[in-house]
C-alpha cells in the first residue's frame, strides 16, 4: 500500500494512543542585556503559546490526518490538566481517557526563546513512580481503548505512564483482539516491547 493510501485509510481508522501526555509551553521575547544579578540574559516577554505535547501531540497529528483517537494518559489535579483537556477538546476527533493522579502533577515543558534562540527549558513533572491505584486505573483505561480501536500506538517518553503493568495490559489486549501495535520507544531494552508490530526508535535510541 502506498503512503498516500495509508494516509487516506486513516480517515476511517480508530486509533488508541497510550502514553505520556504533556503540555508544551513556549515563551517568546527579545534579549537586549545581561542581568546585573547573574551572568544570564534578561528576556523581555512578547508572547507565549501552549500546545499539546508528548502522546497528546501524537493524537493531535493523527486527528489532523482524519483519524479518530482515544487518548490514554495520566494528568494531575491541576490547572495544567484543565488546559490539556481544553486543547484536546478543540481537536474534535480525540476522546481523552485521562487518569487523574493524586500524587503527580501534569507534565509541562516550558521553553524560553529570545530572538528565536532557546535560552532554557523548564520541566514541571513528578519523578516518582505512580501508585498502585493510578496503575490499576491506567490498565483499565488501556483495556477500554484497545477493545475500541483498530490499531494501538504506544508513545513512550519515559515519564511513567507506560510502566511494566500498563505495557503488559496493552500487549495482552492487543493479542486478545488481534490489534497491531506501533511503539515509539524510550526504554533502552527494546525487548520490553516484545509483541509490537512496529517499533520506531530514532538513531540514538537504536544505538
Amino acid at each position: 500500500m502506498s503512503e498516500e493510501a495509508l494516509v487516506a485509510a486513516l480517515k476511517t481508522a480508530r486509533v488508541a494512543v497510550i502514553g505520556d501526555v504533556m503540555v508544551d509551553h513556549y515563551v517568546y521575547g527579545a534579549v537586549q542585556r545581561i542581568s546585573p544579578e547573574a551572568p544570564v540574559p534578561v528576556l523581555h516577554v512578547a508572547s507565549e503559546r501552549h500546545v499539546l505535547g508528548g502522546a497528546a501531540n501524537v493524537a493531535a497529528n493523527i486527528a489532523a490526518l482524519g483519524g479518530a483517537v482515544r487518548l490514554v494518559g495520566v494528568v494531575g489535579a491541576d490547572p495544567a490538566a484543565d488546559q490539556l483537556r481544553r486543547m484536546v477538546a478543540g481537536l474534535g476527533r480525540v476522546q481523552p481517557d485521562f487518569v487523574v493522579s493524586a500524587t503527580h502533577e501534569t507534565i509541562v515543558k516550558t521553553r524560553y526563546l529570545g530572538d528565536r534562540q532557546q535560552i532554557v527549558r523548564v520541566d514541571r513533572e513528578t519523578r516518582a513512580a505512580h501508585d498502585t491505584d493510578a496503575i490499576a486505573a491506567l490498565a483499565a483505561a488501556v483495556e477500554r481503548a484497545v477493545a475500541d480501536c483498530d490499531v494501538i500506538v504506544l508513545s513512550d517518553y519515559g515519564k511513567g505512564a507506560l510502566g511494566d503493568a500498563v505495557l503488559q495490559a496493552a500487549f495482552k489486549g492487543a493479542t486478545a483482539h488481534a490489534k497491531p501495535v506501533i511503539v515509539d520507544p524510550k526504554r533502552l531494552r527494546l525487548a520490553d516491547y516484545r509483541g509490537a508490530t512496529v517499533i520506531t526508535p530514532n538513531r540514538r535510541e537504536l544505538e
